[in-house]
């Protein structure tokens, strides 16, 4: 009996710790989507009538690092200069598109659209859309490792 209850223990404390695991303060849940946030980056989330859209922000200065837009129409691509890399990608298994560029100062700027959720499966959101412009090196790394954690939510 007594076996069996340090089993039942030992089990319950590996329960816990695995849901602690996944309760992550790091995560930010928008809609649709998870993305881990880097220590000192905040989100400001705006709700609109059929989107929504999400300033990643230092908190620290407050500056913009990246923005995004969950929702099923986006204005996607704006402004892509014709030297700018396209490229297609999967992140977490979602379909994602970029245009990335470098301006004349060695200031980056990329725009990405990651699908949540093929064509052929409708649902809200279907498109997640991320930009950011005129960053440094460091800052679009932080940037790119916001949107490199993406996964898509079921709603």
């Amino acid at each position: 009996m007594a076996r069996c209850g340090a089993a039942l223990l030992v089990a319950a404390l590996s329960i816990l710790a695995a849901v602690r695991a996944h309760a992550d303060p790091t995560l930010y849940h928008g809609l649709g989507f998870t993305a881990s946030l880097p220590a000192g980056i905040a989100v400001k989330k705006s709700e609109l009538v059929d989107f929504d859209t999400y300033e990643f922000q230092r908190e620290g200065d407050g500056r913009v690092l990246l923005g995004a837009y969950a929702g099923n129409a986006p204005a996607f691509p704006q402004s892509i200069p014709s030297d700018a890399n396209e490229g297609i990608k999967r992140i977490h298994g979602l379909r994602a598109t970029s245009y990335r560029w470098t301006d004349t100062a060695g200031r980056f700027h990329a725009q990405l659209l990651i699908e949540l959720a093929p064509a052929s499966e409708p649902r809200f959101p279907q498109f997640l859309h991320y930009w950011y412009h005129d960053l440094s090196g460091p800052d679009a790394a932080l940037a790119d490792g916001i949107v490199e954690s993406t996964i898509g939510v079921p709603q």
